[in-house]
């Protein structure tokens, strides 16, 4: 197999999805396979956070990257996980997201959609496994660590959703508590 022109491929993919993913390119952020919605409705006196920095700080911690947010429009954040490194349990994410405030409709939504380079290396793998270059084994273990990943990204995807209903103002709570 002449794989040359498959790695300088999947390093293009890399290059330009590292870049847009860093720059929160709108385009790469809005458009693409949505592999993931959750929505989550929120508490009547909410508030719409007005800063990226607030939604990552009311994002519970994990051993696992942190997320980093960026903002849209006035309703709308892009978010991933910290690019190399942030974290104790470190992977190749499969998912970028979109958080939406919908205050109106009472709720706020996860949009996760697919990162280009998994899909690039999985139409490489199929591509070789169709001229007979690849053990199956190898589509075997490839197809359980992209679940695997999928599955963890699911998971913390879904607590985006419910601390992002759950948010409140900073201040907030104790203005609360003062007033009883």
């Amino acid at each position: 197999m002449d794989s040359l022109p498959f790695l300088m491929g999947l390093f293009v993919v890399i290059g330009c999805e590292i870049y847009l993913s860093k720059q929160f390119s709108k385009f790469y952020f809005e458009w693409g396979l949505p592999l993931f919605v959750a929505s989550a409705n929120v508490r009547r006196d909410f508030i719409a956070p007005v800063t990226a920095g607030e939604i990552e700080a009311a994002i519970p911690s994990s051993s696992f990257p942190g997320f980093v947010f960026n903002e849209i429009d006035d309703s709308r954040f892009a978010f991933r996980e910290v690019l190399f490194g942030g974290g104790f349990l470190s992977y190749t994410p499969v998912m970028h997201g979109v958080l939406q405030f919908d205050a109106q409709a009472g709720k706020v939504t996860v949009r996760g959609m697919a990162n280009w380079f998994p899909l690039a290396f999985v139409g490489c793998f199929l591509y070789s496994l169709s001229r007979d270059e690849i053990d199956y084994f190898f589509g075997i273990a490839l197809a359980a660590i992209l679940l695997g990943i999928y599955t963890i990204q699911l998971v913390r995807f879904s607590q985006v959703a419910s601390a992002a209903a759950r948010w409140k103002p900073p201040g907030r709570q104790s203005e609360m508590a003062s007033s009883h």
